[in-house]
């Protein structure tokens, strides 16, 4: 029960009314878990529709790893009134003007944050980009992204944290166990399992929108690019979707050899993980590129030998040598847990070892 607007306003169980005999939904989000969890003591058959062809030759990609949220993308300088595009936005947005102006026949449209796009207005001048469009905005340039031959979606949408409690809340407000809604390190991961699912469901819907937006089951030459690694059901995990990092797309200097640099990446990755302790030292380097030192602590581990742990403090320090970093970077470059590596950037902020830039920024002392 909500009281917004001036208006009360309030959800009840869904309960079937005795003259109802069936009941047919139709939903492209909610979960056959959610609809049984609704009607717990009901007759339920699910049908699922096969997901519509795409046209021969349509290509989709999708980095594997990371949903690359806003502020990962975003740099706040000096105050926060002054921004600009951080380290890992300016390494994924070059790679994508370049491929822009590789082929200026080729038109070219980018989906990402409202403030990432006013970042990006040289880009959106360049004669061969159809648009540059903020999530919100997607459905007015739908005309845009259907005549664009690549579409680029780069990160994943946002939700005003009240939306999604108010769908927890009717989804799961009558659970024996009570929702939570604190999110975990990045602030589109909410810890609680079913806040989650809601939240994913609204971003799913979403980012299916852009696909059909795109004519990718009715047009052909069409490539769409998704620089976030959250999963479409019926879309992303198609077996003809490929997955790829980004140095993969700079290996291989483009979309057009991008297939081939993963082709590589993953013979290698199956040549690593059959690695043993019998594999020669000289073929450890040539699988891992490494040095023959590296390979030889790594036959050592494999051979039961025991190889001294680096800690955090050296890991920041290293991490930091090469100027400011995020605590969110740091925790996810160090191994070790991230409450513990918080713990050790305030011990070492405290003991004057490290400084504090801004919030949640760390930097070496001038004197280091």
């Amino acid at each position: 029960m909500i009281w917004y607007k001036n208006v009360l306003r309030f959800w009840v169980p869904p309960v079937l009314h005795p003259r109802v005999k069936r009941l047919l939904l139709m939903s492209g989000r909610t979960t056959e878990r959610d609809v049984r969890a609704a009607f717990p003591d009901t007759e339920i058959e699910v049908t699922r529709l096969k997901p519509t062809a795409w046209v021969t030759g349509n290509r989709v990609f999708q980095v594997r790893t990371d949903a690359h949220p806003c502020e990962t993308l975003l740099e706040y300088y000096h105050n926060w009134n002054v921004i600009g595009t951080s380290k890992t936005g300016q390494r994924i947005f070059s790679g994508i003007r370049a491929e822009i102006e590789r082929s200026p026949s080729v038109k070219h449209a980018i989906l990402t944050y409202l403030p990432i796009t006013k970042q990006l207005k040289a880009v959106s001048e360049i004669e061969n980009v159809c648009v540059v469009s903020d999530f919100k905005a997607q459905q007015r340039f739908a005309s845009a992204f259907e005549a664009a031959a690549v579409v680029w979606v780069v990160g994943t949408p946002e939700w005003a944290p009240g939306l999604i409690w108010r769908r927890a809340q009717i989804l799961y407000g009558n659970d024996e166990k009570r929702l939570s809604y604190e999110t975990d390190t990045a602030p589109d991961r909410y810890k609680d399992e079913r806040v989650q699912r809601v939240y994913e469901q609204h971003t799913v819907r979403q980012l299916s929108e852009i696909v059909g937006l795109t004519g990718l089951n009715r047009l052909p030459g069409k490539t769409v690019v998704f620089v976030t690694s959250l999963t479409l059901p019926d879309i992303t995990d198609r077996p003809e979707v490929l997955l790829f990092d980004w140095e993969d797309f700079e290996v291989a200097g483009g979309l057009d050899k991008l297939p081939e640099a993963v082709a590589v990446r993953e013979r290698f990755e199956i040549e690593r993980a059959h690695i043993t302790a019998d594999t020669s030292r000289t073929e450890v380097e040539r699988i891992l590129g490494c040095s023959a030192r590296q390979a030889y602590r790594v036959l050592r581990k494999l051979r039961g030998g025991n190889i001294p742990r680096v800690s955090f403090r050296e890991q920041i320090f290293a991490l930091l040598a090469d100027g400011e970093r995020k605590a969110s970077e740091l925790i996810e470059a160090i191994e070790g847990h991230p409450i513990s590596v918080r713990n050790e950037l305030t011990r070492l902020v405290d003991a004057g070892e490290i400084v504090k830039v801004r919030w949640g920024v760390y930097t070496l002392p001038p004197s280091t």
